[in-house]
């Protein structure tokens, strides 16, 4: 049976206020993502297979399957030999950041790593301001720092197409409306989608912050009402 998605997102906060999940854990899920962004502008990712199985597209999609974010080690999990135990008050490890600390982290490895791969002339997204203008702000929260970083990370897969031996990042002039029916397509909007729902009912993004976005930037860029996008992505 189809959800809609005002109904999807009425599910997802019902469900963020019956589980208050550990924020800890939300966080470095949320900073493995941003790790493998960074990976990805210098390797080679899945969506070089994609290219070949799909000659016809012109551009390199920025998600790759989020299945692959869960292997990436935590960092704070790292640890040196470096240091003495008094260094940190008789503990050998390094002392663990905040999920705030962890988020901000997160937020200065995504702009610096998009920074970077912009091809030479290339302007910068807004979001990118957007995302630097609250990481410089030291009041600002969580949520805000997410919702954020989920912009920016739409509008990365939207705007550009990545060079799959520098990643480099260029302008597209990719169709989406004209190939809906591309696999690569509809799999890049169904992760950011889902990505976004997952936020929600982590209490990580505003439920109605993470509807405009999505309507915003994933679905009008379809072309289709949010009843159809629903039906295009299987809800």
């Amino acid at each position: 049976k189809c959800i809609n998605f005002y109904h999807l997102i009425s599910l997802a906060k019902a469900s963020s206020k019956k589980k208050l999940l550990d924020c800890k854990n939300t966080v470095e899920m949320l900073t493995v993502r941003i790790l493998i962004v960074a990976l990805i502008i210098r390797t080679r990712d899945a969506f070089t297979m994609l290219r070949a199985q799909h000659q016809t597209m012109k551009r390199t999609t920025f998600m790759t399957t989020l299945e692959k974010l869960n292997v990436a080690p935590s960092p704070s999990a790292t640890t040196t030999t470096t240091l003495r135990m008094s260094d940190f008050g008789g503990s050998g490890l390094l002392p663990e950041l905040t999920p705030l600390e962890k988020m901000q982290q997160s937020a200065d490895r995504f702009i610096v790593s998009f920074e970077e791969s912009l091809g030479e002339g290339v302007p910068a997204p807004p979001e990118l301001a957007a995302l630097g203008e609250a990481r410089a702000d030291p009041d600002a929260s969580m949520e805000l720092l997410t919702k954020r970083t989920y912009e920016l990370m739409i509008e990365r897969g939207m705007l550009y197409d990545v060079d799959p031996e520098t990643g480099v990042l260029t302008p597209t002039n990719y169709d989406i409306k004209a190939n809906l029916d591309e696999p690569a397509v509809k799999s890049e909007f169904g992760q950011l989608y889902k990505y976004g729902m997952n936020l929600i009912t982590r209490g990580m993004i505003n439920v109605d912050d993470a509807k405009e976005i999505v309507k915003k930037r994933l679905i009008a860029r379809t072309g289709l009402s949010p009843e159809e996008f629903d039906t295009w992505l299987g809800y």
